[in-house]
């Protein structure tokens, strides 16, 4: 005999019908408050349907794992019955108040209860048989309850926390894992994130990863050799400088692969606007930098805006003693310390100390040189006639040294410009052409004031003399 074969009470109202009577209509009022709140706070108070998320999550078999102690508040589900119960088994219907109240006379009389019947998913299950048990169980304060447990397999697990929204990244998840095999090729993988429509771009990098692969090594590539080359050599990479940088506390309720998604998009904008390969290091610590300041959805869809954006309005005066050289450390460990060398460049003849002061440490370092020309706004067309015969000599200058070098434009404020650009690179070399004047306010005015003064990264003035150090 089974709860379904319990027929609707016909019974005499005795006391002790009266008093399971009235906790019915306790906890219905309760489910009926539930509700109500649930519309303000936008919480879901909704069991999920079995076979809906058996359908969106791919079940892809089941076994019997017999009689178990299962805790109530990890049932979240259940197969016909998840309109007449809150997700914690409040009564939503008054129709069920004579075979609720039955079983609650039940659980008095001693007649004894058999056990409830449920599917689990993950962590979490879904009662075939029993939900009138589980309620009244609730309701009393329980913890746990018989089951007999039919566990469902998922390529997605479910938590106890899930909530009926969820169920479509679950969905989206379970379709990419089908796609890709990644939960059979990497057991170990996790690239759950909390974005719907983010799966589909995870599957565009593999796509590319492969055509990549195929070009470089001359040969067609098989879909899941592509997949696990790319989680070991480029998702993980990123995931390992999330780690190891901390970066994900300054993202709190994201994941790891949402971290690795907006750093790829990071990067690409930053390599973009720079004409050179970042570092993802280096483009997960900037990222982390600006989540207090830009929101992450504009980031990557601000691309080159993102440099200009972080005015000194913005951003903090540069950073106290010793922050740089823990940054340094995380970046390039047991490498060279300045791998990146920014270097303003004026066009002027007397500005020109600065990079060949910075194509000496260059060649110590093997660094890079990224050259920076600041075109001021109010000299307008004669600045800009200039460029090609600035960048001509910047070219050649790196060129006969044997160094690695570039040079990007800007407009405006020149320290502002600066300081921004600085931000990914190691250190900045500028030409000191003289002191400021000794009155006050001309102080205050200083352009180099100002670079020390917010300047993310150590400033080497060269003041017109270029020493071998």
């Amino acid at each position: 005999m089974t709860m379904n074969d319990f027929q609707p009470l016909r019974v005499p109202i005795t006391d002790n019908v009266a008093l399971a009577l009235e906790d019915f209509r306790r906890a219905r009022n309760k489910a009926i408050l539930k509700e109500i709140l649930s519309r303000f706070t936008g919480e879901s108070i909704e069991l999920l349907s079995y076979e809906e998320v058996r359908q969106k999550l791919k079940a892809i078999g089941s076994a019997e794992r017999g009689l178990q102690e299962i805790p109530l508040e990890a049932i979240v589900g259940s197969v016909g019955r998840y309109t007449d119960f809150t997700r914690d088994f409040l009564p939503r219907q008054d129709v069920i108040q004579d075979r609720w109240t039955k079983v609650k006379l039940a659980t008095e009389n001693l007649v004894g209860l058999p056990p409830i019947e449920v599917y689990k998913i993950g962590e979490v299950y879904f009662v075939k048989d029993g939900n009138h048990r589980v309620s009244v169980a609730r309701q009393l304060g329980a913890k746990t309850i018989q089951a007999y447990v039919t566990e469902v397999r998922t390529r997605v697990p479910l938590t106890p926390d899930i909530q009926p929204d969820e169920l479509i990244l679950k969905a989206e998840y379970a379709e990419f894992l089908e796609h890709t095999h990644l939960d059979e090729l990497r057991p170990e993988a996790d690239l759950s994130v909390t974005v719907p429509g983010k799966y589909p771009v995870l599957e565009e990098h593999i796509a590319v990863h492969r055509y990549y692969m195929g070009l470089e090594q001359k040969r067609e590539i098989p879909w899941e050799e592509a997949v696990t080359h790319w989680y070991d050599t480029v998702y993980l990479p990123v995931v390992q400088a999330v780690r190891e940088g901390g970066i994900l506390r300054y993202f709190p309720g994201r994941t790891e692969a949402d971290l690795y998604l907006w750093i790829s998009e990071h990067r690409a904008a930053l390599e973009n606007e720079w004409g050179v390969e970042i570092k993802t290091e280096v483009a997960a610590l900037d990222l982390a930098k600006q989540a207090g300041v830009i929101s992450i959805p504009e980031i990557a869809r601000l691309g080159e805006k993102v440099l200009d954006a972080l005015s000194f309005g913005i951003l903090n005066e540069g950073p106290p003693p010793g922050q740089w050289r823990q940054e340094a450390q995380v970046i390039h460990k047991d490498e060279r310390l300045f791998t990146d060398i920014l270097v303003p460049v004026s066009g002027e003849e007397s500005g020109w100390y600065a990079l060949d002061q910075a194509i000496i440490i260059a060649q110590r370092e093997h660094s890079r040189l990224h050259g920076l020309h600041v075109m001021v706004e109010a000299d307008g067309d004669n600045d800009s006639q200039r460029v090609p015969t600035i960048e001509e000599r910047f070219v050649q200058l790196c060129k006969e040294h044997d160094i690695e070098g570039h040079l990007m434009l800007a407009t405006g404020d020149v320290a502002r410009q600066i300081s921004v650009h600085a931000r990914l690179t190691d250190l900045v070399v500028t030409t000191l052409l003289y002191p400021p004047p000794p009155q006050i306010l001309a102080r205050l005015d200083s352009g180099f004031r100002e670079l020390i003064r917010y300047c993310p990264r150590p400033v080497l003035a060269v003041p017109q003399v270029v020493t071998p150090l």
